[in-house]
């Protein structure tokens, strides 16, 4: 599933996974995120395996991918 482009603004990002144990029994799915200052940016960005926090340029995108 790939979400909306959102502008977010420079801030820390921290992505929360497992809060409501949707997954309880299977493997936890891999987060995926683009970055960028501007929306065209953010596009042409690579697709960045999420792992621990990060600073956004302005622009992200997230991508969650079942195991």
């Amino acid at each position: 599933m790939t979400g909306e482009m959102v502008e977010i603004g420079n801030i820390e990002i921290r992505l929360e996974t497992g809060k409501y144990n949707a997954t309880e029994g299977y493997d936890s799915p891999e987060i995926y995120y683009k970055d960028g200052n501007t929306e065209e940016n953010c596009d042409a960005d690579t697709w960045h395996l999420y792992s621990q926090t990060f600073v956004s340029s302005g622009y992200i995108r997230i991508r969650v991918e079942a195991p």
